[in-house]
């Protein structure tokens, strides 16, 4: 299945953040082996030079590690790293809606009521 994302954004960051988030669910698992570049470019319909980008990206890193002849695989401990990374952004983007809600005079009430309304659609 081929993943998509919207035009005007950041194609390699986009596709980093996926890959991070499969690692946190488990499609990749730790210590399993990564995709190659050739077939991160036919998951993501992307360029070589992208998928090539993302890979180092990951590695740098330390996300991912290389063995020689071998190619990629996600590093031990790798979830646990990024739960602790995207819970902060997750932090602060929720701090912004909140500041943001604040501003619009929304009490805290009210923005309890539209947060469980939301949430309410994954049960």
């Amino acid at each position: 299945m081929k993943e998509s994302f919207t035009a005007d954004s950041h194609v390699w960051i986009n596709t980093k953040i996926d890959i991070e988030m499969k690692i946190l669910t488990g499609v990749y698992k730790e210590s399993g082996r990564f995709p190659s570049v050739q077939e991160i470019t036919e998951i993501y319909d992307i360029g070589k030079s992208t998928a090539q980008k993302v890979s180092t990206a990951l590695y740098e890193e330390k996300i991912l590690e290389k063995q020689r002849g071998i190619g990629f695989f996600v590093k031990e401990n790798t979830r646990k790293v990024l739960y602790e990374k995207h819970y902060k952004i997750l932090e602060k983007k929720i701090k912004e809606v909140v500041d943001y809600a604040y501003k619009m005079g929304i009490e805290k009430n009210e923005l309890k009521e539209m947060i469980a309304n939301i949430t309410n659609k994954y049960d």
